[in-house]
């Protein structure tokens, strides 16, 4: 015969707990990249094809920051509204769809891990194929919250953004913000980005 307790321990996990750990052991310059990946994989989804067929003219992903603020946008197909309830869990859930499609990307750490390592406050708006437009916001309140993991979508009714996706970051933190504030960093990521995706890339 089993005996209830009379008190128990609280064992859930804190979404902040998650964001410190998920951060901790990228680099910076690494996490940006992996943002580029997930622009590269983007053209793979849109083409169906092998990384090796795919046809890159035309594609492009725009980088802009200074100290208050980073933004990536691209061109690159945008996430399709019914994959949007696996693309921003933290953790591929059991039973999302297997794409079977090769992924271009040379890092595949994820999005949620490199908007956190960057701010807090996000905005990410995409749009994929004709009303398929959404737009959704991460902020410190929603990381405050512990209980609720969701996240509203609002539909863009006038997407702004052509068949791609726009993250803006804000709130950025402070050895970030010290970090896009120098030359070095400045140009030790367009070399990196250089190193990585030399067999596409073209830097402006």
């Amino acid at each position: 015969m089993s005996r209830v307790p009379e008190s128990s321990a609280n064992f859930t996990p804190t979404k902040r707990f998650f964001v410190e750990m998920l951060t901790r052991d990228i680099e910076l310059e690494d996490a940006i990249l992996d943002l580029l990946d997930n622009c590269l994989d983007g053209v793979a989804r849109s083409q169906k094809k092998d990384p090796s067929e795919i046809d890159y003219h035309g594609y492009k992903a725009e980088i802009n920051f200074d100290k208050r603020s980073f933004s990536i946008t691209d061109n690159c197909g945008g996430i399709p509204k019914d994959s949007a309830e696996y693309a921003f869990r933290m953790g591929r859930p059991h039973d999302a769809p297997d794409e079977h499609l090769a992924t271009v990307g040379v890092y595949g750490i994820g999005m949620k891990r490199s908007i956190f390592k960057i701010g807090r406050n996000c905005e990410i708006a995409t749009h994929h194929d004709n009303d398929d437009g959404f737009m959704l916001n991460i902020n410190e309140d929603w990381l405050d919250d512990d209980l609720n993991w969701r996240l509203p979508m609002q539909q863009l009714l006038l997407p702004d953004i052509e068949h791609g996706t726009r993250i803006k970051i804000s709130r950025i933190l402070p050895s970030v913000s010290n970090e896009f504030k120098t030359t070095a960093f400045q140009t030790s990521l367009i070399n990196k980005i250089i190193y990585a995706y030399s067999y596409i890339v073209v830097v402006y």
